[in-house]
């Protein structure tokens, strides 16, 4: 057995942002992987990025929390890489559906 142990110091003052965002990477010791239903969501910044190992038609669309549709696509391509940009920062819902799965995730939008 591995006893990782590591140390993280956080300075802090009156004069930092409020909305800073702490990230650790592979912090379970988890591999990482592409998921079972080969779809990919996340958010980075203002954007959402869709990623399907599936080939042929992918259909993504994007609601605010009021079930609004925001914005409907069909992409095509082995890999997809879709970017979605706004200037509204919250939480949305993304779908993504292709011939063999569907996934919906919530993404934060800054």
């Amino acid at each position: 057995m591995v006893d990782w142990q590591h140390s993280i110091t956080i300075k802090h003052s009156s004069n930092s942002n409020p909305d800073r965002l702490l990230l650790f990477n592979r912090a379970t010791g988890i591999e990482e992987s592409i998921p079972a239903d080969g779809i990919e969501i996340y958010s980075f910044e203002n954007q959402v990025f869709i990623k399907a190992d599936e080939p042929g038609e992918v259909e993504v669309t994007v609601y605010n929390l009021l079930g609004q549709s925001i914005l409907h696509r069909t992409l095509t391509g082995l890999k997809t890489l879709s970017e979605f940009k706004t200037d509204k920062p919250g939480f949305y819902l993304v779908l993504v559906r292709t011939n063999k799965a569907m996934k919906v995730k919530k993404v934060y939008i800054r």
